[in-house]
């Protein structure tokens, strides 16, 4: 992988048959994909990614990138905090990455803003998944909300599926385990909360963790960093990549 600085922006050329491993940065940004293509697999679905799309990534979000044979070149912009919650996750396709690149090359914070104009258009589907993987997914994000631990053995029983068999699809699908996927979208209700000014052990409760010290462990393995100093945060002045 080679980076190129443009203004703000960074761009990022990728080898053919590249992948990257899990990782998440601590900004959110949106990525735009200038040539090539790759599929990239997250919490929120598995998309194909080919030239002129769109992916707005939050904050703290976990991917995996795995490149076409010819490879990609990505523009990453620095996204606008303003624009979007936390939790927003959103891909489009067909965008007008000639107008957002040129913009790039002479103010980042304004291509951007172009960029998130586009992405308000329709939205691009996700890959298809099985039924099964669908409702599996939707059990484990109520799970997140309400914190009625399910087994996730028992979620694939009753789908009709055997539990080994519906944990590899699972991975191969989000590119993490169910356990993983639940953790994710506990942790983004919580930033949420958090963001909001809800108190610690409020969000706790209302997030299903077992105890304050439970979500203080999660989210500081998710972010960095614990509630109340998340909390107190005004300005993350770099980015910092972890991977997995």
């Amino acid at each position: 992988m080679k980076q190129i600085a443009r203004s703000c922006a960074k761009e990022t050329r990728h080898r053919p048959n590249d992948c990257l491993s899990l990782h998440r940065h601590d900004h959110g940004y949106i990525a735009v994909v200038l040539d090539g293509g790759y599929e990239e697999a997250s919490v929120d679905g598995r998309y194909s990614c080919m030239v002129s799309t769109l992916i707005w990534h939050p904050p703290f979000h976990l991917h995996e990138n795995r490149f076409s044979v010819e490879g990609a070149t990505v523009l990453n912009l620095p996204a606008p905090t303003y624009a979007a919650p936390p939790e927003f996750y959103r891909v489009r396709f067909g965008a007008d990455i000639t107008r957002i690149a040129a913009l790039a090359d002479k103010d980042a914070v304004a291509a951007a803003i172009t960029a998130f104009a586009e992405l308000q258009f329709s939205a691009a589907p996700a890959n298809p998944a099985p039924d099964w993987l669908t409702a599996m997914a939707q059990a484990l994000r109520q799970d997140s909300r309400v914190g009625a631990s399910s087994l996730i053995g028992k979620l694939a029983k009753d789908q009709g599926v055997c539990p080994e068999h519906a944990a590899r699809r699972f991975k191969t699908y989000f590119g993490v385990s169910p356990s993983i996927y639940r953790r994710e979208h506990r942790v983004r209700r919580a930033t949420h909360l958090i963001r909001r000014g809800v108190t610690c052990a409020e969000t706790a409760y209302r997030c299903g963790y077992a105890d304050q010290s439970h979500l203080v462990k999660e989210f500081r393995m998710v972010t960095g960093r614990t509630p109340g100093a998340f909390q107190s945060m005004e300005h993350i002045n770099c980015v910092q990549d972890r991977v997995f």
